[in-house]
């Protein structure tokens, strides 16, 4: 993981499911036209993740 540079793109990528969750930030240095994002150069500055909870699982009207 890098600390982040205030001019190049930022990048978010989420994903969640049934029993967890992730977060990736990336910054691209020099965006390159037509390349799709997931070939830009890529640096890491953030990756999380993590599993829910039985009680994440409920909907806030079920609490």
């Amino acid at each position: 993981m890098s600390f982040p540079d205030l001019d190049p793109e930022i990048c978010l990528f989420i994903d969640a499911s049934l029993h967890g969750w992730s977060i990736l930030v990336r910054q691209v240095g020099k965006w390159e036209g037509g390349i799709s994002v997931e070939r830009q150069e890529h640096r890491l500055i953030v990756c999380k993740g993590g599993m829910f909870r039985a009680a994440s699982a409920n909907s806030i009207t079920e609490k």
